[in-house]
């Protein structure tokens, strides 16, 4: 008999498992194997649809109670396991999952999206385009193609305007609203920054409804509501490798290298909360940008091992080779 391999189930719930805790590299091998195979892509939607509807299941409500506790438990017993779980570990989640499907009812339509550092990638929605830069994460609607999530990340939204069904996209508590636009949103470090190429667009539509005209920017500390209202020139720039900033914490510079070229790139503390403005062109070499920004900001470079480090000259304990 021939073997035919890991089940994808197991695998997906593999994935999912580990999913919190990934890094870049995780993601990277996640992505891959999403794409080697339909059926992976199917495998996971599955099984990230019934562990969204068990954690919405009310336990009281269950003859034999399934409590949060419990599943809780179980992943964690899971978690430790090799690069597969085995049919009867398998048989057991699904199991476990069913209950929350049957229990909730419908068909969960939401489905990720994610990309590796440094790869780019385009979703065609109802006449409308988002163009995801590399580290990005956003979740979409099966049902309704014009919400999105973004989860993190950054990405470049052209939208057909729908005067009766605007295009809605999430971020943390916040909504940004299409009034027929090409606008961009970038999410990382606790902040939110929108920036429009063409059109309109209105963030935070239930609340403070900031209405951002062509060329206009705004960007959002989550945590302490902070906005910072400017002027954007390049909007999506990052597709041709232009990276425009304007008083962005170099740490969230180094982000953005990051997401554009696959550069690991660190900002030592407190280096890494200086402002920077400024354009960046990025050459896609991870040692000739992390030396570019290092000259830019007058700051120290050395490398460790796949990573460059950048700190302020007093505290730099060597210099790259």
């Amino acid at each position: 008999m021939t073997d035919r391999g890991p089940d994808p189930h197991d695998l997906a719930i593999e994935w999912h498992i580990a999913m919190p805790a990934m890094d870049e590299e995780r993601w990277h091998a996640f992505t891959l194997w999403l794409e080697a195979d339909p059926a992976h892509a199917a495998a996971y939607d599955a099984v990230a649809r019934a562990d969204r509807h068990l954690a919405a299941v009310d336990a009281a409500r269950l003859a034999t109670p399934v409590t949060r506790p419990l599943r809780i438990g179980i992943l964690a017993r899971f978690a430790g396991k090799p690069a597969w779980i085995g049919t009867a570990c398998a048989a057991s989640l699904a199991a476990l999952l069913v209950v929350g499907t049957m229990r909730t009812g419908g068909k969960d339509s939401h489905y990720i999206v994610g990309t590796a550092a440094g790869t780019a990638r385009t979703i065609a929605l109802d006449g409308s385009k988002v163009v995801l830069n590399g580290a990005t994460r956003i979740t979409f609607d099966r049902n309704n193609p014009r919400t999105a999530r973004l989860e993190q990340g950054e990405a470049l939204f052209s939208v057909r305007h729908d005067a009766d069904k605007p295009f809605t996209v999430k971020v943390g508590r916040f909504r940004v609203e299409d009034l027929g636009t090409v606008f961009n949103m970038v999410r990382d470090g606790g902040r939110l920054s929108v920036a429009v190429a063409e059109g309109r667009v209105m963030v935070d539509p239930d609340g403070a409804r900031l209405t951002l005209g062509a060329g206009d920017a705004v960007t959002i500390d989550e945590r302490l509501n902070l906005v910072t209202r400017s002027r954007a020139a390049k909007v999506g720039g990052w597709r041709q490798g232009d990276l425009e900033f304007t008083d962005t914490p170099l740490a969230d510079v180094a982000s953005a290298i990051h997401r554009a070229t696959g550069a690991q790139i660190a900002v030592a503390v407190p280096l890494s909360r200086a402002p920077f403005t400024g354009n960046i062109r990025v050459s896609g070499t991870a040692s000739a940008d992390a030396r570019h920004l290092a000259n830019l900001i007058g700051a120290d470079l050395r490398r460790d091992g796949e990573k460059w480090l950048l700190s302020s000259p007093e505290s730099s304990p060597g210099v790259p080779r």
